[in-house]
């Protein structure tokens, strides 16, 4: 489980190609910001059961809250690619021969966001009720304007399902929603928020999701 509220990532052990020692490997982690998969070194303790603060690998400031802080490693068990981490099936880049996954962070920026609400509101043109498109290993399935959709794999079997546009993004690009509502914010007033502020959002709407209160501020000194 990834909980970027509070810097947790869930983290497998791969062990090093033709190698037998347990230990000989590394520590691969799914980054919901950078949404990529973070190696690391295992420190010879191989898939043990632990959790241990490791520098961040995010790269991107404007991605990632984390880049230059640290965060924690909670080491679940071994994985035998730590690419199977990323999200299968996926959307490709349009016309790539190689199908590159599209990041969600791709699809937002430059203010996409805004210009697709200004042409839902002031467009001639109605927006279809539903559409399927074609992922790289499956499929998505979408009606309703999203108050509807399932994701399928190439036989055709479920593999995930929801009612709401924000949940068929976090579920197609495994991020939390938290992040999801960043992308979008972030994208619509086109500011990049400070690491904290990001977080807290992200936070904010985990609570709401999972139906926990927000958390008590600190009431200022002078109303006390």
């Amino acid at each position: 489980m990834v909980d970027p509220r509070d810097n947790t990532l869930e983290a497998f052990f791969v062990a090093s190609p033709g190698h037998s020692s347990e230990g000989d490997g590394s520590i691969a982690a799914w980054c919901p910001f950078c949404e990529t998969v973070h190696y690391h070194g295992a420190a010879g303790e191989g898939a043990t059961r632990r959790t241990e603060a490791r520098g961040s690998h995010c790269a991107s400031e404007r991605l990632s809250p984390w880049r230059g802080e640290s965060y924690e490693l909670g080491v679940v068990g071994t994985i035998a690619d730590g690419e199977d981490l990323a999200p299968k099936p996926y959307l490709a880049v349009r016309g790539d021969p190689l199908c590159s996954r599209v990041r969600l962070h791709q699809i937002f920026g430059g203010g996409a966001m805004a210009r697709a609400v200004i042409r839902a509101v002031f467009g001639n043109r109605r927006p279809p009720s539903g559409f399927d498109a074609k992922l790289v290993g499956g499929g998505v399935h979408v009606f309703h304007d999203g108050g509807a959709w399932w994701i399928t794999d190439t036989d055709g079997k479920t593999i995930a399902e929801g009612h709401d546009v924000g949940s068929l993004l976090a579920s197609l690009f495994q991020v939390p929603l938290g992040i999801v509502a960043l992308r979008i914010v972030e994208d619509a007033i086109g500011l990049t928020l400070p690491a904290d502020y990001r977080l807290e959002l992200v936070d904010l709407i985990g609570r709401a999701q999972a139906g926990q209160p927000a958390p008590i501020f600190a009431e200022p000194e002078c109303l006390r």
